[in-house]
């Protein structure tokens, strides 16, 4: 079921919302990103709570990655206690927040090494795995006497949606991007199947090169000690902190644009807009962010990935409405980049987000107490939007 959700997952979800990005990309390319798309086309409201709901939901997202560091750490040093947990990840939050104080380019050099090293063990586990894959592994698809409960699929949902969730992100810093409207379309095109595949390929093997039916509370990097040899699950671990510390780096920079350019716009306190011209990133934005996520890294990560999936899915039907008025609206507005299939395509990937969310709420609420408290609770985080908005949006009409 794993792999069915995998193969499925970017087909219905990351492919509409990637191509939406791209074309409201190319034709937006401007810092705020998405914030921005969703004022410009359906005005300042509204382009306020993308921008609140997303910031929001930045709280839950990014207390996983920490979390996930520390989880892959516990490897090498299983008796962590709860304080040291947060210790370490308090030090991925200030590591990260220094990298990003340096600016663009630091970042990103930071993610391309951390490609290099995260790639390289998952490749091995693919390659030295892969003589030991037994095809009957892969079935049936649930184990005997095992039921697929509601409470099951709801948290797959929210934690696939999440893993293929973030392909609008780098619209937020794209005034610092080289060539924008071409280069980032290119660069979310070709991030849909590759990540899609570094997925697929490693659990696949995994899968298919051990007796899952064994599997607790198994990490991959055991699965792939076992499958291969103690050292590559060592490997894997490092790997698995160098993806966590990357990803965590890599939307930071994304997220602390978002209330900058938020109090550029007015719609937040000036305080925040406010950038020292001797440095090369927003001080005061990351500073800001850094804290909040620390302060959420007590969270668990099942709380934090079902909230997190529960409010960016609704964000991301309001980035395909503003598309939608967009081509009603401004029509010659310049396309670098369309969607195929111009107004079909654009309500089968409306269409498609529409039943990922549907199901990702019917099955988080049906499937127990605690994961119905977490909706609720995503409720009245949306609530908190325009509740905001009358607290901070309406302090001047400068529209973005």
């Amino acid at each position: 079921m794993a792999l069915v959700l995998l193969v499925v997952t970017p087909l219905v979800w990351s492919l509409p919302v990637a191509l939406v990005a791209a074309e409201l990309g190319g034709m937006l390319p401007v810092e705020g990103g998405y914030y921005r798309w969703v004022a410009t086309s359906l005005g300042r409201f509204w382009g306020f709570q993308m921008g609140w709901w997303n910031w929001v939901s930045s709280f839950f997202d990014m207390a996983l990655y920490p979390a996930l560091f520390v989880k892959a750490l516990s490897i090498f040093f299983p008796g962590m206690t709860r304080a040291e947990n947060w210790t370490v990840s308090l030090a991925v939050i200030l590591s990260s927040l220094i990298v990003n104080l340096c600016g663009v380019k630091p970042v990103g050099r930071s993610a391309l090494l951390a490609f290099v090293v995260v790639y390289l063990p998952f490749a091995l586990l693919a390659v030295l795995g892969l003589p030991k894959v037994t095809i009957s592994n892969w079935l049936p698809l649930l184990a005997q006497g095992d039921q697929l409960t509601h409470q099951a699929i709801g948290l797959a949902l929210c934690v696939t949606l999440w893993s293929y969730s973030g392909w609008e992100c780098v619209s937020t810093y794209a005034a610092e991007v080289e060539q924008p409207a071409r280069n980032i379309p290119l660069a979310t095109l070709v991030a849909v199947p590759l990540v899609a595949l570094l997925y697929l390929v490693p659990l696949g093997i995994a899968l298919g090169a051990s007796d899952w039916r064994t599997w607790k509370m198994h990490t991959i990097s055991q699965i792939a000690g076992e499958v291969v040899a103690p050292w590559l699950g060592s490997c894997m671990s490092l790997a698995i902190m160098a993806s966590s510390w990357s990803m965590y780096n890599s939307l930071l920079l994304s997220n602390s644009r978002l209330p900058l350019t938020m109090a550029e716009d007015g719609l937040l306190p000036n305080w925040i807009g406010r950038i020292d011209p001797a440095r090369p990133a927003p001080a005061r934005s990351l500073i800001l962010c850094s804290a909040i996520y620390a302060l959420c890294a007590v969270i668990g990560f099942r709380e934090l990935v079902i909230l997190d999936a529960l409010l960016m899915s609704i964000t991301a039907l309001l980035l395909v409405t503003s598309l939608a008025v967009l081509r009603c609206r401004q029509p010659q507005m310049a396309r670098p980049f369309r969607i195929p299939g111009e107004w079909l395509g654009l309500i089968l990937a409306g269409g498609s987000l529409m039943a990922c969310v549907i199901a990702l709420f019917y099955y988080t609420i049906v499937g127990s107490q605690d994961t119905w408290q977490q909706v609720v609770i995503a409720g009245a985080l949306l609530s908190t939007g325009p509740l905001a908005y009358i607290a901070f949006g309406r302090r001047t009409e400068t529209r973005p």
